[in-house]
């Protein structure tokens, strides 16, 4: 039996084009689809949001980090959601010389092992506890299947009258999930970016690092 061809104008009809079009140029591939972690931002107005957001996928972590992104490695990140491994609270840290400002570590001891116990805001900090140079970055993995319960637990009773998700530490720390430190030393990962100036500057280290690994591969 010949073979009957199928009309081109129903090609098109079936591509979702008007009959007769001439076909489009083929695409780029689209890249892979992304993971299911979620990232959700840390600022105060999508805290309330966040359970929604999060209830979509209950087995793998939540990775929270700020609105203003920094260059953060892949890696880093890669790093966190493995020691989170959706059984525990983990952050991203990094000690500063000068951490005015940043949300303080704060330990059960003095060693560079011991438990987290808590994230301390600045204006929150008691004086002993400013003395601290171990910061929270503002990216941490959270175990999805628990972080609707503690935002349900937030509230505003602080030194800015704002809902602070680090407050989440605490409450890992009572149900008596394990939260740990995922310490880096690379600052610029996780460098805010609030003025034209400071995104000049994480620019000019974004360049740079892609400059170096191409000549890594051996490009002139």
């Amino acid at each position: 039996m010949p073979h009957t061809p199928i009309d081109p104008p129903l090609r098109h009809r079936r591509a979702g084009r008007p009959a007769g079009a001439a076909a489009e140029p083929t695409s780029t591939p689209r890249p892979p689809a992304r993971p299911v972690t979620r990232t959700l931002p840390t600022q105060a107005a999508a805290i309330r949001t966040a359970p929604t957001q999060a209830a979509a996928t209950r087995t793998a972590p939540t990775q929270a980090a700020p609105t203003q992104a920094a260059p953060t490695q892949a890696a880093t990140l890669q790093a966190l959601l493995d020691q989170c491994d959706g059984q525990r609270l983990a952050l991203l840290t990094l000690s500063m010389l000068d951490p005015t400002g940043y949300g303080r570590i704060v330990r059960s001891g003095s060693e560079a092992s011991a438990q987290v116990r808590a994230i301390v805001e600045h204006k929150d900090a008691t004086p002993a506890q400013r003395q601290i140079t171990e910061i929270y970055s503002g990216i941490m993995a959270v175990p999805t299947r628990l972080l609707r319960s503690w935002l349900a637990r937030l509230d505003n009773k602080n030194a800015q009258n704002e809902y602070y998700l680090t407050d989440i530490v605490k409450f890992a720390v009572l149900d008596g999930v394990a939260v740990v430190a995922h310490q880096i030393t690379d600052a610029a990962q996780v460098a805010g970016v609030n003025s034209p100036v400071q995104l000049a500057e994480l620019e000019r280290v974004y360049q740079g690092r892609l400059a170096n690994a191409f000549m890594e591969q051996g490009v002139r």
